[in-house]
Formats: structure tokens, sequence, C-alpha cells
């Protein structure tokens, strides 16, 4: 008998620069849990700063766009650490290496795209669970005894 299955750890790999950085999307049971709920967390952090931008952008308020560019670069953080893991730190790294003067807002960029990744594999790795589960069911249902009416 054999038994084929993917690895709950999925790879990512970002090329910036000269430099590839490797990481790895944390698709078990908890880890899913765990990457949607603070991507939920970090949405709704989001849409409360919208109007905000939505305004200074307006007014031409060149400040309080930079610090809310600086917010959204915290909020995310926690939702890439908790797909990624320490791999945010390699790719902040890797990101440092190619500009003098570094922080962490102008990764903002990479890190949409690194999210966007992340969720098309938990979208993959939520599809599979319930095919699974559904093919589970299914062999149960076609192994049923069929109840006489009475």
């Amino acid at each position: 008998m054999l038994i084929k299955v993917q690895s709950p750890y999925v790879p990512i790999d970002i090329e910036i620069g000269d430099e590839v950085v490797h990481v790895y999307v944390n698709t078990t049971v908890d880890g899913l849990t765990n990457i949607a709920n603070r991507c939920y967390e970090a949405a709704q952090k989001f849409d409360e700063k919208q109007p905000i931008v939505d305004e200074a952008t307006k007014a031409n308020d060149i400040d309080t766009i930079l610090a809310i560019n600086d917010e959204i670069a915290t909020i995310a953080e926690g939702a890439i650490r908790s797909a990624i893991g320490d791999g945010y730190d390699r790719i902040m790294a890797a990101l440092a290496n190619t500009a003098p003067e570094f922080k962490p807002s102008d990764a903002n960029h990479v890190m949409i795209q690194v999210m966007d990744a992340v969720l098309e594999i938990v979208k993959d790795a939520k599809a599979e669970m319930l095919n699974n589960k559904a093919a589970h069911y299914l062999s149960e249902v076609s192994n049923a005894q069929v109840l006489a009416d009475v």
C-alpha cells in the first residue's frame, strides 16, 4: 500500500536582487487556523485605516500617508509571521541588502506579494482538506449498509 501525502509546510521562494529567500507556509490545521485569525485581524485594521488614507490623499497630507504606511507594515508583520515565521526576518534582511536606508514600510509592496502567495497556498490547502474529508465521507457512504424498510 502506498500513501501519498504532501508536506504540511509548503515552500515559497522569493527572489530579491541576487538573493533567493526560501520560506515555508505552515498548512497544518493549527497553522491554517492561526494564519486565518491573524489575516482577519490585519484586514480589519487595514479597513479601519482606509478612510484616513483617503482623506489624507485628498488633502495631500504626505505626513499622514507616511505614518499610516508605517502602521500598515507593523500590522502586516503579525499576519506574515503567522504564515512564514522567521522567513519574515530573512525577507527583510534581503531587502535591507538592496537599499542603504531601509525601513519596514519600504517592504510593504513585497509583503503584499508574499501575502498573496500565502493566501493562495492556504486556499489550496483548505480545498485539499475538504476534498479529503469528502472522499472519506463518500467511502463511508459507499460501504454503508442499506436499512430495510420497516
